[in-house]
């Protein structure tokens, strides 16, 4: 009876393998005190700590995975992602794209291996450059 209803439940459900590693930064979520005020919307320096917050938030996403096509092998470090300068929403940016490819690169390492995880990156980055 208990091998059944874990049957039904899995089939009801429904379940999500990816055949391919998942990697990009489609779930941006800008922390609230960087989001435009109701009273601030045409503030042009409000506008752009969100903006800016965004834009480096990609651009640490995908350092970090650009040193992961360099070198499968690649272990972060600490100091890695705090290499950008500007603004406090540009460097928090940076710094929560960074941790967060490198979650990224953790689960598709841990679940694809390294040589497949190589060549897709290598075919990634070379799709782009």
């Amino acid at each position: 009876m208990k091998k059944w209803i874990i049957l039904i439940s899995l089939l009801l459900a429904g379940c999500r393998t990816s055949s391919q590693p998942e990697l990009g930064d489609s779930e941006i979520k800008v922390p609230k005190y960087w989001h435009p005020t109701v009273a601030g919307i045409f503030d042009f320096e409000q506008r752009t700590a969100y903006e800016g917050y965004f834009e480096m938030y990609r651009h640490g996403y995908w350092d970090c995975i650009g040193r992961y096509a360099q070198d499968i092998n690649y272990v972060p470090k600490e100091s890695d992602g705090d290499n950008a300068c500007g603004w406090l929403y540009e460097v928090q940016g940076h710094v929560d794209g960074y941790t967060a490819a490198e979650k990224d690169m953790a689960r598709n390492l841990k679940r694809f291996g390294k040589a497949r995880m190589a060549q897709y990156l290598k075919e990634l980055w070379n799709s782009y450059s």
